[in-house]
Formats: structure tokens, sequence, C-alpha cells
């Protein structure tokens, strides 16, 4: 994350497509690391609380990153105006995280194939 969101912050062009963009890699990050992410979340969830308190420091910085990129959309007027960066950081982490923790679901119920995307521009699409 720390990687794509410096990747992000350095994009010549809109605060649009650099947003656009982070997502396109962080979606393929998610997917190619979808195990390791379904084990960290079950850790957490099983109790080990100092992985999960190590997870919510970088999750913290990660977020505080991501609201920047879409106030800075908003203010330049590529967003809406009333757009709550705090609630569109807990939408994409939400959508994003997802994709990995559903993926074995997912993947099947909408007979995508899981694992790596093939990218076509900046956008990924699934076999």
């Amino acid at each position: 994350m720390d990687t794509l969101l410096a990747k992000a912050a350095r994009i010549d062009g809109s605060p649009r497509e650099a947003a656009a963009r982070f997502v396109s890699e962080w979606v393929k990050v998610t997917l190619a690391e979808a195990p390791a992410i379904r084990m960290l979340h079950r850790a957490m969830l099983e109790g080990n609380e100092a992985l999960a308190k190590e997870i919510r420091r970088h999750a913290g910085g990660h977020a505080t990153q991501i609201g920047s990129l879409i106030a800075e959309g908003v203010a330049s007027g590529a967003f809406r105006a009333d757009l709550d960066s705090r609630r569109a950081v807990a939408s994409l982490v939400g959508m994003v995280q997802y994709l990995a923790l559903a993926e074995p679901v997912l993947f099947v119920s909408t007979r995508l194939k899981p694992g790596r995307p093939r990218t076509r521009g900046h956008g990924a699409t699934y076999r």
C-alpha cells in the first residue's frame, strides 16, 4: 500500500486519474495476495491483538492518504463537492478487501476466475 500510494501521489494528471490508477493497482495487488489478506483478517478476528494493533497502525496511515487523495479530488472539482472523504475511504476499503475475503465464493457465483487479473489500460478484466 505504501508503494501504491506513493505512486498515486506522483501521477501527473487529474485527481480522478490518480485515484482510478491507484484503485486499479490496489485491486490487482489485493487479488494477487488474497490468501495472505484472508489469513491476516482471520488472525485479527480470532483475537491476535498484537497483529490487530500493527494492522490498525498501517491501515490508519493508508486511510489518511487515501482520504487526502479523495479530498484533493473534491477540492479540484473532479469529485462531487458533497463527497465525504471518510465514507468514501470506508467504502473503497470495504469493496477492495471484500474481493480478497470473498474470492472463493464471489468468483464462483460470478463465474470470474480468481487470481491475477488481466489488464487492459488502467482497468482490470477477469477471465
